[in-house]
């Protein structure tokens, strides 16, 4: 990985789940649905841009989802 990246606020998925309390599989949906910015490298490897993160946590409701 190119540490520029990582630099630029740029985190690995476990830092991400470490940041955010999301599991794996929440911050790959977030990823392809584009609610949040994120990069996938080498096929595999996502990660995931800080600002992006947290934005998108202070946005969400806390609390029990609806049912429709």
């Amino acid at each position: 990985m190119s540490g520029d990246i990582l630099q630029a606020g740029w985190l690995t998925r476990e830092e991400a789940q470490a940041l955010t309390g999301y599991t794996e599989d929440h911050l790959t949906r977030l990823a392809r649905g584009q609610k949040v910015n994120a990069r996938k490298l080498a096929g595999q490897i996502w990660l995931f841009e800080r600002a992006s993160l947290t934005a998108y946590q202070a946005a969400a409701r806390p609390g029990p989802k609806r049912k429709t």
